[in-house]
């Protein structure tokens, strides 16, 4: 018996091919995209989170010999769920890709002197990460960084400006 394929047939055979193929070059091209993945495996034993240029506004985070975060020159407990925060968001930075590498056009992604929000974390004495946060995009779930003082703005996951926008008060355990 002879089985003969219709013109139904065959078309459909042929888009489902074409369309494989059109799945295929999509997950090539995903593959390839310019997100970026930052992780660090160190954990951090100092955090300085500087808002501007204002020296005044800073905040040192430093874990005790007990691996308690305290903070300011008081040495008050922090809140941990807070701080645990912050050591997430050091320890990975998801960068979705780059979109300015020149410096003049800092104020427009809030990365200006006045607006940056700069922080350091340290570990053993030495510069783990500095990033400078720049303002949120509009959906809030990016915002605009730029690493270890380099001049290349990038658009990274998360909205790390509203994360790290605290204060030394903030940052105190409420609990007594």
């Amino acid at each position: 018996m002879k089985k003969t394929f219709s013109k139904r047939t065959i078309t459909l055979i042929a888009l489902t091919a074409v369309l494989a193929l059109i799945y295929i070059l999509q997950i090539i091209a995903a593959s390839k995209t310019g997100v970026k993945t930052i992780k660090t495996e160190i954990d951090s034993e100092e955090i300085t989170i500087t808002k501007g240029m204002n020296s005044l506004e800073e905040i040192h985070l430093v874990k005790t010999s007990e691996n308690q975060w305290v903070v300011g020159e008081n040495q008050y407990p922090a809140d941990s769920s807070t701080v645990s925060g912050f050591e997430r968001s050091l320890k990975e930075i998801k960068l979705l890709g780059a979109v300015s590498s020149v410096t003049n056009n800092a104020e427009r992604y809030g990365l200006d002197d006045g607006h940056k929000i700069t922080v350091s974390s340290y570990a053993n004495k030495k510069v783990l990460h500095t990033i400078s946060i720049g303002k949120n995009t509009s959906t809030g779930n990016q915002c605009y960084v730029q690493l270890d003082g380099k001049n290349t703005i990038y658009l990274a996951s998360g909205a790390l400006h509203s994360t790290f926008d605290a204060t030394t008060d903030s940052l105190r355990s409420k609990n007594v």
